[in-house]
């Protein structure tokens, strides 16, 4: 069973986007043949939000979306791009053709920006707790000088 993954997002984030994600979802399951997951940004936020080994997995992707969203997530991967009403109209279609798409093979720019940004997300994570850990020494500070005075 093939996979594939979607990102549906409307600027006001209240219909649409719901109706775009539950017509694929039942496109998918009427097809039988591809396991799908869709990502909703809507007014509430992002939920059920696509993971790292999730995209890597996936077959292709299929973003249904009048807003913008970050398509270099999913470098590397066959992409279907349409509109909100298209994906509410012709979901089985969107299937069928993100089916037929052949993942392109990753360069190796793609390969080195995976890393560099795997890199990043797990440096700026490092610096959180470091950030975090020192500004308590920053507050333990006056207490052991004033303890050290009397």
């Amino acid at each position: 069973m093939k996979k594939l993954l979607a990102v549906t997002a409307c600027p006001t984030g209240i219909a649409h986007t719901y109706m775009a994600a539950e017509a694929l979802q039942k496109a998918a399951k009427a097809k039988n043949v591809v396991d799908l997951k869709v990502e909703t940004r809507g007014s509430v936020g992002v939920e059920n939000e696509l993971t790292d080994k999730e995209i890597a997995e996936a077959h292709a992707i299929i973003i249904a979306a009048d807003t913008d969203v970050d398509e270099e997530r999913f470098a590397g991967k066959p992409v279907v791009q349409v509109s909100v009403a298209e994906a509410i109209k012709n979901a089985e279609k969107l299937i069928d053709e993100a089916l037929r798409l052949d993942a392109p093979r990753p360069t190796s720019a793609d390969v080195v920006a995976q890393v560099e940004r795997e890199k990043a997300k797990r440096s700026q994570e490092r610096k959180g707790f470091y950030k975090h850990l020192m500004n308590g020494v920053s507050f333990m500070i006056p207490l052991v000088v004033a303890v050290q005075t009397n």
